[in-house]
């Protein structure tokens, strides 16, 4: 495994307070954290969703980052789209805050 570069280390950083800031901002707008994924309310340990990926100045576009169950998390890296029973309201979530992302995961369902 390559050892971190100072200049991702430092992106790193930045993202763990990008984190903690998107977190905040959740609860003083609704009150809760709530899943990305399925809408339920997140206890507990907050997972984070990068709609763009997480290479290079994705890491920390605080736009394109989204909290939900980790448990939902996982499931989308490693499931089959079929067996993600929360999909359609990801998906309608999707559609609402990046349709560009929206048109590219509808795309993976048709292959």
């Amino acid at each position: 495994m390559r050892a971190r570069t100072p200049k991702r280390a430092k992106q790193e950083k930045e993202y763990a307070e990008i984190c903690d800031e998107i977190d905040e901002e959740e609860i003083a707008k609704h009150g809760k954290i709530y899943c990305f994924f399925c809408n339920g309310e997140v206890w507990g340990g907050i997972s984070h969703h990068h709609l763009r990926g997480r290479d290079g100045a994705l890491l920390t576009d605080k736009r394109w980052i989204v909290c939900c169950h980790n448990e939902h998390h996982l499931e989308y890296h490693d499931l089959p789209i079929k067996k993600q029973k929360w999909r359609e309201v990801f998906m309608e979530n999707l559609r609402e805050k990046d349709p560009q992302t929206y048109f590219k995961e509808r795309e993976k369902e048709n292959k």
